[in-house]
């Protein structure tokens, strides 16, 4: 998704409502991992080779996943751009398409065939407070490098990018970081959890990274010189940040903060 302003939506919002909403739904989501989160190590990994194809598979079915469900809810809802603001229909939709690509993605494509629980793909909370605070700080590098990018690119000046952000409106900037929340769960757990090792096992950390962030950046179907570039740096960032064995922690606040920051990621 490229940077773009957007018309703030007119309807009022009832926050109260939609917080009460999201805290159940991430309640529900936990749970709903519990087990897989602190499962003992007791399946078998599979082959390299295998577990790379599963992870490409995977990219290519959340893809699709994502194509088919925002399709069938422009058309169902009439709203020409879901990023336009939050309301309850966009709300409950994001709250859909997460629980249903946390379904088919992570829990039957990574735990399922991939055979690898959430602790396994690298979701511990060992010394959180860290992991957060690098994550925050990952968040600030990707929003410089994305701005840095663009004003290479000639696409805008640093008072281009700055009354660009202040035309986005509160309820947007909510919007923004439920889905980066989203987005950081899901994706993460794919490319730098399941994808990025896989890949670093058979070819190296470095060409293991690279990969992983070229894959990323076909997955979002922008291929425009910004578009394309940007998910890259993006992807070479949580990757650096991911490793080889670091907490998942740090990419998903990283992702999630620059959803926020920029309003894209």
């Amino acid at each position: 998704m490229e940077l773009r302003p957007s018309a703030p939506t007119p309807k009022s919002v009832d926050f109260k409502c939609i917080l009460s909403a999201a805290i159940k739904w991430n309640i529900a989501l936990v749970f709903c991992s519990w087990n897989d989160l602190f499962m003992k190590n007791s399946l078998h990994s599979l082959p390299t080779n295998r577990r790379i194809l599963i992870g490409l598979g995977l990219v290519f079915a959340l893809s699709g996943l994502f194509i088919l469900s925002i399709t069938t809810f422009v058309k169902l809802s009439n709203i020409e751009d879901p990023y336009s603001g939050l309301n309850i229909s966009i709300f409950t939709f994001l709250c859909f398409y997460t629980v249903l690509t946390y379904l088919v993605i992570v829990r039957f494509g990574i735990n399922k065939i991939g055979r690898e629980s959430l602790r396994e793909i690298g979701w511990s909370f060992n010394n959180w407070q860290n992991e957060f605070a690098v994550g925050v700080f990952g968040a600030l590098v990707s929003a410089m490098s994305l701005y840095l990018f663009g004003f290479l690119l000639g696409i805008w000046t640093w008072q281009d990018f700055y009354a660009l952000q202040l035309q986005y409106s509160f309820d947007q900037r909510i919007l923004f970081l439920l889905i980066g929340l989203s987005a950081a769960f899901i994706e993460e757990s794919l490319f730098r959890g399941y994808l990025q090792p896989a890949l670093s096992s058979r070819l190296g950390i470095i060409c293991g990274i690279f990969i992983t962030s070229v894959v990323f950046a076909l997955y979002h179907l922008k291929f425009g010189p910004f578009a394309f570039g940007g998910k890259m740096i993006l992807g070479i960032i949580y990757g650096v940040m991911r490793g080889r064995d670091n907490s998942l922690l740090r990419p998903a606040v990283a992702h999630a903060g620059t959803w926020l920051l920029i309003g894209s990621a």
